[in-house]
């Protein structure tokens, strides 16, 4: 069974009006600590700065994510605009005809930053091994990563090494005493250097999606020397540990990070990149991320020049923003509006395997046409999002904007609903809808789907309850209906069509328990066929049955809005939120408004 981070099962809100990686705002300091920050640096801030790990392997949540993004590198990167694969540690690349096998050429001349843990303090050149190093700590329980799901039962060894080592560490508490990280990069023969500059992947089965899924974070490459040095175990004693001492190949480094505060990352002068004119990457100087309490007062900073970019706080949206989503005059001659598409689908899941829901297609079908999407995310999420008519997103190939079916039709709901036995609702039992969270825009669209539904008769009770319970009444199948939502883990359709497959019953992400043996068949097509064109109508044929058999009732997809100042450039929204900061230009930014002191 493919497990998936739980971190990424949530239920997502329509408004996301926030920058994709923090909510922006603030004024910083141009000292911090009694220390110079340099003119040329990208001002940022947060509301909540809550970066928790800078161990590529622990990646979970947004924030860290972020910053990792900055300090290491892997085979692959993806491109900021259109979020196809480039190259980046490896220069070059093939695939086997059967697509088992995976060989990356790594990129020559890449240095690791200088350290301690190096001999002489001179980071050394990257190569293949620290890769075989670096992927089979990914899977070794030791590190604490949480990125395993995504190779477990896929590359050739690695479910049976991390049973070996969880097996290891059950029969020893202390994990400091267990074996060097470095004696344990030996178990996981699907990872092999043949040469010192060529890396293999052999899989278990073809993955299409897997070069996608190679650019995620969790596919970074640290120094080895760093994780011996610093700590591999979290229990260490008396040891620093690596969760806060990166040591990689990025464009920057990690100059100061106190959790919840601040983080100071520098610019890496041995930096290996260039842009296509052949000038060296990074453009500035620094990055500096603050945490700020007030969104509110954090955003008045913004507005006086003191930060960078900038989400819209809602207690400032209406000032700020008009109705149709536009800046208001004032504030259309002095900042640039960014939207983009996000990779999120907010949906209600029905149990599958039971009465009402399970068995009665014409039921779910009638409680889809009852929707009005397009007035939920004008009313309640301030016209930010889009209608979802089916799982997959805009802006991944599969997604199809012709297939509208579910467009709101109260007449055709209460057709469909009498044909599923039950006319006007009689003889429905009233449906208790599970739902996480009190007040906000997720309770709010649950609100309003209760009278929607009432006006064909059918009659819904809400049973809010904290996420982490909603999630495990979920995981136990006490609810019937329930609020769930999927943010994409990587830019490909099959991560959520994934959702769907039989094998991916919960405790899997198949939260429904959505089965369909031909749905089946073509998702297994799909992963193995190599090309685009032929996969993505795969895709849409797979998707086409989901909305058929409606397993969700689908309610909106995410749309990101953030504000920048006229004077950053090259830093384009994208549908997965991925930022590179060496891409980022500060052009004409006046000398005052580089920070005030502090």
């Amino acid at each position: 069974m493919r497990l998936y981070a739980g971190v990424v099962r949530f239920f997502v809100i329509v408004v996301l009006a926030h920058a994709a990686m923090f909510a922006v705002v603030g004024a910083l300091a141009s000292r911090s600590r009694g220390e110079e920050i340099p003119t040329n640096t990208v001002r940022l801030a947060g509301s909540s700065l809550q970066v928790r790990t800078l161990d590529p392997v622990g990646m979970g949540d947004t924030s860290s994510t972020s910053i990792c993004d900055q300090i290491y590198e892997g085979l692959v990167s993806y491109d900021q605009e259109t979020l196809a694969v480039v190259p980046c540690l490896a220069d070059r690349w093939t695939v086997s005809p059967d697509g088992l096998t995976y060989t990356f050429h790594i990129r020559p001349g890449v240095r690791f930053i200088d350290d301690p843990c190096f001999p002489g303090g001179h980071g050394r050149e990257v190569a293949a091994s620290d890769f075989v190093f670096n992927f089979t700590r990914m899977a070794d329980p030791v590190a604490a990563g949480t990125g395993f799901w995504l190779v477990d039962g896929r590359v050739v060894g690695a479910t049976e090494y991390n049973e070996a080592r969880r097996r290891l560490i059950e029969a020893t508490p202390r994990l400091w005493e267990i074996d060097s990280i470095f004696e344990g990069t030996r178990g996981i023969p699907g990872y092999q250097a043949p040469a010192p500059d060529t890396f293999q992947i052999r899989l278990e089965r073809p993955f299409a999606p897997f070069l996608k899924v190679l650019a995620m974070a969790y596919f970074r490459v640290a120094a080895p020397e760093a994780v011996e040095m610093y700590g591999p175990a979290r229990n260490a004693p008396g040891r620093d540990t690596f969760f806060s001492h990166p040591v990689g190949t990025g464009p920057f480094m990690l100059q100061r990070w106190e959790p919840d505060v601040e983080i100071l990352l520098r610019r890496n002068p041995n930096y290996w990149g260039r842009d296509d004119q052949g000038r060296r990457l990074p453009y500035v100087d620094a990055v500096h991320i603050v945490s700020r309490r007030d969104p509110h007062t954090a955003f008045m900073e913004f507005e006086e020049g003191a930060a960078d970019i900038a989400g819209v706080p809602d207690q400032d949206w209406d000032r700020v923003m008009t109705p149709d989503k536009r800046l208001r005059p004032a504030y259309e001659k002095r900042f640039v509006l960014e939207t983009a598409p996000i990779l999120t689908t907010q949906y209600y899941g029905f149990d599958m395997s039971q009465p009402p829901f399970g068995g009665n297609k014409k039921l779910r079908q009638a409680l889809n046409y009852a929707v009005d999407r397009e007035s939920i995310i004008k009313q309640i999420g301030r016209g930010i999002g889009t209608p979802a008519y089916g799982p997959i997103p805009q802006g991944l190939p599969g997604y199809d904007p012709s297939n509208q079916r579910y467009r709101y039709d109260p007449e055709r709901a209460k057709q469909l609903l009498a044909e599923a036995g039950y006319p006007e609702g009689k003889g429905l039992d009233e449906i208790v809808l599970y739902v996480s969270g009190v007040g906000d825009v997720a309770d709010r669209n649950s609100v309003a789907l209760m009278e929607q539904f009432r006006r064909i008769g059918v009659r819904i009770r809400l049973k809010q309850q904290p996420w982490p319970l909603h999630l495990e009444a979920i995981d136990k199948r006490e609810p019937r209906f329930f609020s769930l939502g999927w943010v994409a883990d990587y830019p490909d359709a099959e991560n959520f069509l994934a959702l769907f497959t039989t094998r991916n019953h919960t405790p899997g992400p198949n939260a429904t328990l959505y089965s369909n043996p031909e749905f089946d068949r073509l998702y297994d097509l799909a992963m193995a066929e190599l090309d685009e064109a032929r996969r993505t109508e795969l895709y849409r044929q797979a998707a086409a049955i989901i909305v058929e058999d409606c397993p969700w009732l689908f309610v909106t997809h995410g749309e990101n809005l953030s504000l920048r100042q006229p004077w950053v450039r090259n830093f384009p929204p994208n549908p997965l939120g991925v930022y590179f900061y060496k891409n980022l230009i500060l052009e004409g930014r006046e000398p005052s408004r580089a920070g005030s002191a502090g």
